[in-house]
């Protein structure tokens, strides 16, 4: 009762990496949303071995689908649904990678959070400054203390 129905067009790129023969491509051009899975072995007029494995080989490839008879508004939406879902997939993403853009960004340039710095911080790094102002203001100069230690 279920009829196969063509989901991609066959093109020679597909026919050479997947290596259809004759008899997967006569199938193939049999195949429309009208005639059923046993209509189309019985005037394909190869063996039914081979139509059916030509049929399932077809299908395992992605270029065919089985509906009920008469299905193509099914077809569509099946077809409609995979394209969905590939634009998801790339936008999902992109979206991973400008976050790991930002996170990168963020991380390498900490100036960047300037204004999220504790106060406890701030004021440590304040009193090393003030010290070190008031140490480099210093002139340096000899030691007052008697360094001759020979003589004690």
């Amino acid at each position: 009762d279920y009829c196969p129905v063509t989901i991609i067009p066959i093109t020679e790129d597909i026919v050479r990496h997947h290596d259809l023969t004759d008899v997967d491509m006569h199938i193939y051009d049999l195949i429309d949303e009208k005639r059923t899975v046993e209509r189309i072995v019985r005037e394909c007029l190869e063996p039914p071995f081979e139509a059916l494995s030509s049929i399932v080989r077809l299908m395992d490839i992605g270029l065919v689908e089985f509906f009920p008879e008469g299905a193509k508004d099914m077809r569509d939406i099946s077809i409609a649904r995979s394209l969905f879902l590939n634009k998801i997939k790339h936008v999902a993403l992109y979206v991973v990678l400008i976050l790991c853009f930002l996170t990168l960004i963020l991380a390498g340039h900490p100036r960047i959070t300037k204004g999220f710095i504790p106060r406890e911080i701030k004021t440590y790094v304040d009193d090393q400054r003030a010290d070190l102002a008031r140490f480099s203001g210093k002139k340096k100069e000899l030691s007052a203390t008697d360094t001759n230690n020979y003589a004690h």
